[in-house]
């Protein structure tokens, strides 16, 4: 780990070198590339079955993409119950998308560093706190969209299904893409004919997922993407 001039200590496994994180991850990931449809137990993700990290500069390190890393990070973290949302640029990713979001997890995290300047402590959050901070504002805004988005209760049903949709495909041997599914897709004629008020009028939910979804986009709950390619 490693500590930036504002504060935030930058990600990686705590109370493991770099040189070690790099072999976890590494066990880790190369069994997804050498053995795809290998089964396995839903919470078990990426079992390293004991595989040896190649070296750096090895056909098989080169294949490791940055994607594919990042899901062994979050499988290594979601095994060993480590913090993942941690570091700047998590920071960045997670707001990306929403300013109003991105402003609040700064507070949040801003907050807590004054925690420490008022008890004299030099003011560094560590990988388990910013993961707490990180956790805690999600929760905030999960349950906040009732009260501030329009048709909430029915953004939250959606989301539900969406999140069950991706539950279900990342328990599957091999992960469609890393580092997993997180979110699903319509057709562009179905969206075009999801459009048409008459057939909304005549086919009863069409209205309230057509009203969920259009709250859901417009207050960044979903990010929405046209014409985007999918497998299968």
């Amino acid at each position: 780990m490693s500590t930036d001039a504002s504060g935030i200590t930058q990600e990686g496994p705590p109370r493991a070198t770099a040189k070690k994180s790099e072999g976890v991850l590494a066990r880790t990931d190369i069994p997804t590339l050498t053995h795809p449809h290998r089964h396995h137990q839903p919470d078990r993700v990426l079992t390293p079955d004991g595989a040896t990290p190649p070296p750096r500069g090895h056909p098989r390190w080169r294949l490791t993409s940055a994607a594919l890393r990042e899901a062994a990070a979050l499988a290594v973290a979601n095994e060993f119950k480590l913090p993942y949302y941690a570091g700047s640029s998590m920071v960045v990713r997670l707001g990306s998308h929403n300013a109003h979001q991105f402003l609040n997890v700064c507070g949040d995290l801003f907050a807590e560093m004054l925690v420490d300047v008022s008890l004299g402590r030099p003011p560094h959050l560590n990988v388990t706190r910013q993961h707490r901070v990180l956790h805690n504002a999600s929760e905030r805004l999960w349950e906040s969209i009732p009260r501030t988005v329009p048709n909430g209760r029915d953004v939250q049903a959606l989301v539900r299904e969406i999140v069950a949709i991706a539950q279900e495909e990342n328990a599957k041997p091999r992960m469609p893409y890393p580092p997993g599914v997180t979110g699903t897709a319509l057709l562009m004629a179905e969206r075009k004919t999801l459009l048409d008020p008459e057939y909304r009028a005549k086919n009863p939910g069409a209205e309230r997922l057509f009203a969920a979804l259009a709250s859901a986009v417009a207050y960044n709950i979903l990010n929405a993407d046209l014409d985007y390619s999918v497998k299968n």
